[in-house]
């Protein structure tokens, strides 16, 4: 096989997604160093550069979970965003809930996919990111209105309670 030219094909990232990084463009490298490079967006707000071949290996972030290990838990922690989804379920649909009254029992409801566990973590993933820390749970911007897409972020139980209904 002497002679023989091995060719390499170029792998497009745009719009791939590796744990919390979204992949935006490739990116010039590094101080000359070989490879390919991407600009990536983290869902905790920075960029990075990252290499392609760290991409589809271990990184998953953009060092946001290993500089912080107390937001590590509210970010990612399993089973919690599973627990805000059963309540909201709950409240909403369960006459014998607690919350049911100021919840279903004024109409207020759920997107209908986001009755689906995967799909409510997909959306709420996609759309308002992982939760920042423990402090944070469920709201809806409209306090009036249902837990559908554009109506829902993460907030504190003060920043709740300065969103109350007017009904």
């Amino acid at each position: 096989m002497e002679g023989t030219l091995t060719l390499r094909t170029r792998i497009d990232l745009t719009g791939k997604r590796f744990g919390l990084l979204k992949v935006i463009e490739r990116a010039p490298a590094p101080n000359g160093r070989g490879g390919s490079y991407w600009l990536c967006h983290c869902d905790c707000g920075r960029d990075v550069v990252v290499r392609s071949d760290n991409l589809r290996g271990h990184t998953r972030g953009c060092g946001c979970l290993v500089q912080n290990r107390k937001s590590r838990k509210g970010l990612r922690e399993p089973g919690a965003l599973k627990s805000i989804w059963v309540n909201m379920i709950q409240r909403c649909f369960d006459p014998k809930c607690k919350g049911y009254r100021r919840y279903g029992g004024r109409g207020i409801s759920v997107y209908e996919p986001w009755t689906i566990y995967a799909v409510f973590e997909r959306d709420v993933i996609a759309e308002i990111g992982y939760r920042p820390s423990r402090r944070y749970t469920i709201d809806r911007i409209d306090p009036d209105g249902n837990y559908e897409p554009g109506n829902i972020r993460w907030a504190t139980a003060k920043q709740q309670a300065n969103n109350k209904s007017k009904k």
